[in-house]
């Protein structure tokens, strides 16, 4: 017979007494209900299974496949900036890398201009569709020969809203 405190006195007592010996005091005993602590935590797993089933799946674990629909917004969006149509679009390493030549001679600073402002230009146009968070632009220019390429370098626009710059040595 599992014994108590009293709820009244404090003094041990069955817990299947009806009334203390010591104090004479009613149910000396609280009795729990059949949910007490397990139900409680039944409870609690159900909700938190609810939950986990009903979360997003993350865009880092499962890649997200890029359409024809993402290709002709980026092309169009670049376009309607004056900037050149790309010559790849994929996805790499959690970027949306997208590579663009430019045409002729440049001056100093035209190709860093045309990545940061072609970088830009895809992150608005891909906004709210999921695909990924970080954007490369690759520009080069005209090819010094055959098979060579000539990268003058990459625009960044990371998850943290910063646009960098890295020049091609």
């Amino acid at each position: 017979m599992p014994l108590a405190g009293c709820r009244e006195c404090g003094k041990e007592v069955s817990t299947e007494a009806k009334t203390c010996p010591h104090c004479g005091v009613q149910g000396p005993v609280k009795r729990r209900g059949g949910c007490g602590c397990l139900g409680i935590g039944g409870l609690l797993l159900l909700v938190l299974a609810i939950v986990y089933v009903n979360l997003p799946t993350s865009r880092k674990t499962e890649p997200r496949q890029l359409t024809e629909e993402h290709r002709r917004a980026i092309t169009t969006a670049l376009q309607e900036k004056g900037l050149p149509a790309p010559e790849s679009i994929e996805i790499s390493g959690g970027y949306l890398v997208v590579t663009i030549e430019l045409k002729g001679n440049m001056s100093e600073g035209v190709p860093r201009r045309t990545g940061e402002g072609a970088v830009i230009t895809i992150r608005n146009a891909m906004l709210g569709s999921g695909l990924v968070d970080s954007y490369r632009v690759t520009v080069n220019g005209p090819s010094p020969g055959p098979g060579l390429i000539r990268r003058y370098g990459s625009a960044r626009f990371l998850e943290d809203y910063k646009v960098t710059w890295e020049q091609e040595q």
